[in-house]
């Protein structure tokens, strides 16, 4: 059985039409529409009048922390993406750090290639290479014996 004998002639085009209507239109159903260009619209602006700064999902500048676990000590240091820092017998290299927009819940991420440097021979072995998360520090954790790091902040 076709379409036009299941609702009738009459009923079948009005329907065609609105289902291409609302197929073909522009925006979401029931979205309206304004004659006003999207490049004309004014920034935000904070409460002292001055423009709000774009969102900017990359950041420069990381923050981590690394426990100690034969001292049980925590030290809290950083770097700039694109450096490597050291903490103990680690190298973490920082290859990027962002963090989620505001309309959504606050997150911090870290991009980080970590290697152990051997102190007797100085060769490298990568103990770690992905995304850490602030919120999270054991979704995405590193696996050593005697060091932990994680994301403190991104800045």
């Amino acid at each position: 059985m076709t379409i036009p004998r299941l609702f009738g002639a009459g009923v079948f085009r009005p329907l065609l039409a609105v289902s291409l209507a609302l197929a073909l239109g522009s925006g979401p159903a029931g979205a309206q529409q304004t004659g006003q260009d999207p490049a004309a619209v004014q920034p935000k602006q904070t409460e002292d009048g001055a423009p709000e700064a774009p969102f900017e999902p990359d950041l420069r500048n990381v923050v981590l922390q690394g426990l100690d676990k034969e001292t049980a000590r925590i030290l809290t240091f950083g770097g700039k993406v694109g450096e490597t820092v050291r903490f103990r017998t680690l190298d973490i290299v920082i290859r990027r750090c962002q963090r989620t927009p505001p309309d959504q819940p606050p997150e911090r991420a870290a991009f980080l290639q970590i290697y152990d440097i051997d102190a007797e021979t100085g060769k490298r072995a990568m103990v770690f290479s992905g995304w850490m998360f602030k919120s999270r520090p054991a979704l995405s954790a590193m696996d050593h014996p005697i060091y932990d790091v994680w994301v403190k902040d991104c800045t």
